[in-house]
């Protein structure tokens, strides 16, 4: 599994400016993503008509910097789907995990070992979540693009 991916942006501006400025352009009806800016940081994602369900969710932390102010976050799938995700996850891993000890245990005692065939489910079941994590990554790829470049138009730098 790869990371999500990175956003960091230095501006020559305090951290409230830099907000407001955010401020201003997510109120604008035309703008390409919508989302909230706090005090110290900004939650961005897809406006509503192009948002999906594998639209991307740009979380940044606004700080203050030696020249300014600093963005950093990560991009990644909105915070419902992401927690669904982790979910899915979990059951999978504890089936399989408890799958091969039960399945294992039979093995000592001499008895056909079924568990292990909820092991085998459990690795099915985590292969193909990870081609849907995959695949939302491939198609969402367009729609990151539009995040980072709202936040490089927002605050006229190129995002790194």
């Amino acid at each position: 599994m790869k990371h999500r991916p990175l956003v960091s942006v230095e501006v020559p501006e305090p951290p409230d400016v830099v907000l407001e400025r955010f401020r201003a352009e997510l109120a604008e009806p035309a703008a390409p993503c919508s989302g909230h800016a706090g005090r110290a940081e900004l939650s961005l994602r897809i406006a509503d008509p192009n948002l999906h369900t594998w639209s991307p969710w740009l979380s940044l932390e606004v700080r203050p910097h030696e020249d300014g102010t600093l963005l950093r976050g990560r991009m990644g799938p909105q915070p419902e789907l992401w927690t669904m995700f982790v979910f899915v996850y979990s059951a999978e891993v504890a089936l399989g995990l408890g799958g091969a000890m039960y399945g294992f245990g039979q093995m000592m005692v001499g008895e056909t070992p079924s568990g292990l065939w909820a092991a085998a489910l459990a690795l099915v079941g985590l292969g193909l979540s990870c081609a849907v994590d995959l695949t939302g990554r491939r198609v969402g790829r367009q729609q990151m693009a539009v995040l980072r470049d709202f936040v490089g138009h927002v605050v006229s730098v190129e995002p790194g």
